[in-house]
């Protein structure tokens, strides 16, 4: 992303800082204390909108406010209730490509609620039945588990039997959740949190908060491949506090940010991802408690900075933003009001192309507090561009998609991050969640968001055409247009059977289930045998292949092949008639390279089972000599046997 920039004046004193960030009033926005916040064009306007929760002194609230570009208005969802101590987000469950929205917390009559709500064309939200369970206390994430191309949901806190709980719970596609049981550890006032942090296409979890016991406990889960979570690292646990994902030294590899209580201290601290493992790198130089965090390119130099809310000792509000220099992040000295136990939302909510911030939470004295700053830097950017290669392998029913980096005048482009859009048709996304509007290519999210990596297998796809193409995200959010468009076929397998050993002019048949195809036949002897039939019949006499090639009615072609290995009957040497005195001993033997044997009678009873065959003449008779080779392959002969008179 290439940008002009000048740094402004360092400011000395706080008015002279709004001259960096300018204040920006909107009255009918609420002053709220606990309160959560998220950005989102919800409405599909190009502006992003507002979703609030939090406390008022007579009052919990839970609202949308819509961005009219110089005003907010509320738009009112009946079944929203206003909740306090949970958490919120917006997300697409549902790959409509709007996005909808979650939430969970406490009612002001103490009333537990895990609630979702679809958004309906960006004009409203009707709440869907769910089962999840009610809990406060509460953070939760979405993510892929199975990578089937829909969200799931981690969720902890503490329920309505005030249990600690963290339940994982399957998207069934059908705008309901099964819940799975995945061994993990359960907490409540926390941060749930998940990204690919190894960059191997499956999203991973962080769990950080109080467990049984008062314990504090902050692990990290690997996924694997959708089977299960393992937990892999174990670090300092906290609670009343918040962690991030960020890159903040531009390689590719998610950073993390903690912060919060561990019981006997406060702590903020960076972790670093050296290729799949975490190693702290810094404390910040503010210890937060009740604190939010979010990462952000607010000076326009390419790197991730930090701001952070948070009690020092859990009383003292502070607000401080970070500037990374080198990996290395430090106070900027830029003034903003202290705040503690609130919410920090970072997007461009102006459209100007740089990095706004809302901030909300209690100021002492002044109690709840809701602040809009708009950043007054002076810097463009030029938006990444997409990766140029793509690659699909499919294994029915599942396809891995790998591409090339996107690449960005001046940032690193390990450091991008990706969206993948994947439908039925090249202009839906209805089979993965995809963060910018389709119509009109507007960002729907501007948090960090996306793919780490430059692969993801999606798995139990159904049969047919898939149209895919993927878009850059640089670290400030921005996004590239989309790569061109490309296709896979997911074809489901089909069968002739084992090869075949078939003897000499037997007749056989092949066939495969009737379908939406045209279906032709082929051998290696002949060429085209037949075409348009799911059935042949042939007569054997080489050896052969023989395969079918299915035209989908999608357009996916489909083949399998079946080699036929012919066999000559068994050569029988028998002399056919034999004469004899009464009551004489004779036998019978004949030469074959037939492997099993049968003596019978023309009424077809079993006379012996062995190659040669003795008998007592005592009257005309008429023998039938069957040999069979290992292939099964059948010859007979016919031996008759004559009495010479005294």
């Amino acid at each position: 992303m290439k940008k002009i920039f000048l740094i402004p004046i360092v400011c000395l004193y706080f008015n002279l800082c709004l001259a960096q960030f300018q204040e920006k009033v909107f009255p009918n926005i609420p002053n709220l204390s606990n309160s959560k916040c998220v950005w989102g064009d919800i409405n599909h306007d190009g502006r992003q909108d507002l979703v609030l929760m939090g406390e008022q002194p007579d009052k919990y609230v839970t609202s949308i406010y819509i961005n009219d570009n110089d005003h907010f208005s509320q738009m009112i969802v009946p079944e929203l209730i206003p909740l306090s101590n949970g958490s919120i987000s917006l997300l697409d469950f549902n790959n409509d490509n709007y996005l909808d929205l979650f939430c969970s917390g406490i009612d002001k009559d103490g009333n537990k609620h895990s609630l979702l709500f679809k958004n309906i064309n960006g004009s409203s939200f009707t709440k869907i039945t769910s089962s999840f369970e009610n809990v406060n206390l509460s953070s939760h994430t979405w993510l892929d588990f199975n990578n089937d191309g829909f969200l799931d949901l981690v969720l902890s806190g503490l329920n309505d039997k005030n249990q600690i709980i963290t339940k994982t719970y399957i998207n069934n596609k059908e705008e309901s959740f099964d819940s799975q049981e995945y061994n993990l550890a359960a907490i409540y006032s926390g941060s749930t949190t998940s990204i690919d942090y190894d960059k191997d296409g499956w999203t991973d979890l962080l769990i950080t908060g109080k467990s049984e016991g008062a314990r504090r406990i902050c692990y990290l889960y690997r996924n694997e491949k959708g089977i299960s979570f393992q937990k892999v690292i174990e670090l300092e646990g906290v609670t009343e506090g918040d962690s991030e994902w960020g890159d903040i030294n531009n390689d590719g590899y998610p950073d993390l940010v903690i912060a919060g209580y561990n019981g006997d201290s406060y702590q903020s601290k960076i972790y670093t991802n050296k290729k799949g493992t975490l190693q702290f790198s810094q404390n910040l130089s503010v210890p937060l408690g009740g604190c939010d965090l979010e990462w952000l390119d607010y000076d326009g130099d390419e790197d991730l900075d930090l701001i952070s809310i948070g009690g020092v000792n859990n009383t003292s509000p502070k607000t401080v933003l970070y500037t990374n220099n080198d990996a290395v992040l430090s106070n900027s000295n830029i003034a903003f009001p202290n705040v503690f136990t609130g919410c920090l939302a970072i997007t461009d909510f102006n459209g100007d192309g740089k990095a706004d911030i809302f901030i909300s939470g209690t100021q002492i004295p002044e109690g709840p507090k809701s602040l809009f700053y708009t950043n007054n830097y002076s810097f463009s950017y030029e938006n990444p561009t997409p990766p140029t290669v793509l690659n699909s392998t499919t294994n029915y029913p599942n396809v891995s998609l790998s591409w090339t980096e996107g690449s960005d005048d001046i940032s690193n482009p390990s450091s991008l991050r990706y969206r993948l859009k994947l439908g039925t048709a090249g202009d839906l996304s209805e089979l993965y969640p995809f963060y910018t509007n389709l119509a009109t290519g507007e960002n729907l999210l501007t948090s960090q968001n996306g793919l780490s990596g430059t692969t993801i297998e999606i798995v139990n796809l159904s049969e047919g055409k898939y149209y895919w193409a993927v878009q850059s995200i640089d670290i400030a959010g921005n996004i590239s247009e989309l790569s061109d468009s490309h296709t896979f076929f997911i074809n489901a397998p089909i069968s002739l059977g084992e090869d075949l050993n078939v003897c000499h002019g037997k007749q056989i048949q092949l066939s495969i289930p009737d379908g939406n195809y045209t279906a032709n036949w082929y051998s290696k002897s002949k060429g085209e045998i037949a075409s348009n039939t799911n059935k042949i019949s042939l007569s054997i006499t080489t050896d052969d292949t023989v395969w079918v090639k299915l035209n989908k009615d999608y357009g996916g072609v489909v083949y399998d092949t079946i080699n036929i290995f012919h066999h000559e009957t068994p050569e029988i040497d028998l002399i056919n008639e034999t004469y004899s005195c009464p009551d004489e001993s004779i036998s019978l033997n004949p030469i074959t390279n037939g492997t099993t044997w049968t003596w019978k009678t023309f009424q077809n009873k079993i006379l012996s089972n062995n190659l040669n065959y003795n008998l007592l003449t005592t009257e005309k008779d008429s023998l039938i000599f069957e040999v069979q080779s290992e292939y099964g392959c059948i010859a007979k002969d016919t031996s008759f046997i004559f009495i010479n008179e005294l």
